[in-house]
Parts: C-alpha cells; structure tokens; sequence
C-alpha cells in the first residue's frame, strides 16, 4: 500500500525538569473515519534510531471517500539520545529523520 506523507520533524525537549521526544507528521488518509497514530515499534534495531510504526485505523461509521490530511505525533517523556527516527508503515521505512532539533 502506498502511503503520502509530509512534514516530518523531530525535537528533543532536554530542559532539566521536563525532558521528552516528539515526532510529528502529516498522513494523507482515504477519509476522514481513519484513525492515523504512531507507536514505538517492538522491533528496535539500532541503539540511537528509533523505530515508530504507523498506524491507521478504520472506524465503523460510513464516511465519504474524500483525502483528508491528518496530523500524527509521539511523545516520550524522559531523556532521549537518538540520533535518527525510521518511520514504518506494514514493515515498509516511509520516512527517516536525521535532523532532530533539541532545545533547552
């Protein structure tokens, strides 16, 4: 299955008392009835990449067939020292970031 995506980035909160990683995106899905989320993949291969699957999700309601672009995030709190994010869609890479902005 082909999947659009866009807008990819990646930022490392490292302030002292509130430390996280976010990872956003835009999904383009079949309609608006889909559910687009990102998750930590069981399957992580390399110490500083992290692995996110997406997730879409289908409700049971009947909508229109209409593309409709739906934001995905991930958060973590805690201290991260990644230095790569490999998003995966049914096992396929969609996206790699290389560039994580951190801020203090």
């Amino acid at each position: 299955m082909t999947i659009k995506t866009k807008d990819w980035n990646a930022q490392i909160a490292a302030a002292a008392a509130n430390n996280y990683l976010r990872v956003n995106g835009t999904v383009t899905v079949s309609n608006h009835g889909i559910t687009a989320r990102l998750v930590r993949s069981p399957i992580q291969v390399k110490p500083y990449e992290l692995r996110l699957d997406l997730e879409l999700k289908p409700d049971n309601r009947t909508t229109l067939q209409i593309e409709n672009d739906k934001p995905v995030e991930y958060k973590a709190m805690g201290n991260h020292s990644i230095t790569g994010v490999n998003i995966h869609f049914e096992g396929e890479l969609i996206h790699h970031i290389d560039k994580i902005l951190i801020t203090y």
